[in-house]
């Protein structure tokens, strides 16, 4: 991989729709740099968001509560304190699994830096001082590493992570509600783990409506504040009500955070409806997030668009697998092979056994030497993700 040497931009500031900036795109595998001026917005749309996708892997979602808590609380507000996931989640279900963690690397060896949050098949949504110097539009780092499902300083076996392709920030970026970074992946992650939406909403008093989450690596203890013993290694959660919404920030009073959390999203959870970021954490005093406002989200949308592969449910339900259940050959009916980007199984666990991007003569596909089990296939089109559950059975 080539080095990007820190690049510093000296580009000319080019105004698009008033005030808004321009992207600054850094290719980390190239050391080359360039900008997107062109960015279309809607100011009549209130509110928009895009749609999650729950992946390939095992569909399990964990059920999130969804009432403001009343325990565990910083002082005067009603967010929770920070809590282990794994302690009360299946860390491998959605949303969690969505939840990242980045690294930074030092002569090939990982360190741990920033958390982000999945927002589309190969794109990570985080701060933007996680990966560029303030008013300097400078890069940090010339090689980041992202890895879902870390935790107790171990990688999950049945979740791969990426290598950081490219980085896009705002040109100029401010804490003022633009530290805000996107990450695109080498590799699609997403379409094993899913990712959560991205959203705005014009209206202040319908974004504190409803519970927030956020799920993040804290690395630095501040046992003035906090007396857990935090090293980055391990993922935690806390989730309550948003006390603060301001044009550029949304934050809980008398909440904290710690190294290690910046990046993370503050994420609306209406469990099977809505899996919504608002923003990403940008300051540690009253856990402050920038928001992402009508622009920022057409800009973040322009980035990810076409990673976006969305479930079409008139496509996958015609889409069938027979004979379920088999002990030798599946079939795939109604849709060609021209349509067929990846084919993906797994079992129940997320264990892969099978990427098959080409065929014969038909789609057939042989799962004689697999135990017998639940299995789920995924199929990759250009414009959908289908999944199918099948089961092996040798009786």
């Amino acid at each position: 991989m080539k080095k990007n040497a820190l690049l510093l931009v000296s580009l000319l500031h080019i105004i698009v729709y008033g005030q808004h900036k321009s992207i600054l795109v850094f290719d980390l595998f190239n050391g080359t740099l360039d900008s997107i001026t062109n960015i279309h917005n809607d100011t009549n749309v209130l509110s928009a968001n895009t749609i999650y996708n729950t992946g390939c892997i095992n569909p399990s979602t964990e059920t999130l509560i969804n009432t403001p808590p009343n325990s565990n609380l910083y002082p005067g507000s009603q967010f929770t304190r920070k809590i282990r996931a794994s302690s009360d989640f299946d860390i491998t279900h959605f949303p969690i699994r969505t939840s990242v963690k980045i690294f930074q690397t030092y002569y090939d060896t990982l360190g741990h830096h920033c958390s982000g949050s999945l927002i589309s098949r190969k794109h990570v949504l985080t701060a933007a001082h996680c990966v560029s110097n303030l008013n300097s539009n400078q890069l940090l780092f010339d090689t980041l590493y992202i890895s879902p499902i870390f935790d107790n300083g171990k990688f999950n076996p049945n979740f791969k992570g990426s290598y950081v392709r490219k980085v896009y920030i705002f040109k100029d970026w401010n804490l003022n509600g633009e530290d805000i970074a996107v990450l695109e992946l080498e590799e699609p992650i997403g379409e094993s783990t899913g990712w959560i939406s991205i959203g705005f909403n014009t209206v202040d008093t319908l974004i504190k409506e409803g519970v927030f989450y956020k799920f993040s690596y804290p690395t630095a203890p501040n046992f003035l504040i906090d007396p857990n013993k935090y090293n980055g290694d391990t993922l935690y959660y806390n989730y309550g009500v948003i006390d603060n919404v301001a044009e550029h920030r949304l934050s809980i009073n008398n909440a904290t955070g710690i190294g290690g959390e910046s990046g993370s999203s503050i994420i609306k959870i209406k469990n099977g409806e809505q899996y919504i970021t608002y923003g990403v954490l940008s300051l540690a005093n009253n856990l402050s997030h920038s928001r992402i406002n009508n622009w920022r989200y057409y800009a973040i949308k322009s980035i990810i668009n076409n990673d976006l592969t969305l479930e079409r449910e008139d496509f996958g339900d015609n889409v069938v697998v027979y004979p379920n259940p088999s002990n030798n050959l599946i079939h795939l009916k109604n849709i060609k092979k021209s349509q067929v980007l990846d084919l993906f199984l797994y079992d129940s666990m997320g264990r892969n056994y099978l990427i098959q991007n080409e065929f014969e003569s038909s789609l057939d596909i042989n799962i004689s030497k697999l135990p017998d089990g639940i299995y789920f296939l995924c199929i990759l089109t250009p414009y959908s993700m289908v999944r199918k559950r099948i089961i092996k059975n040798s009786n």
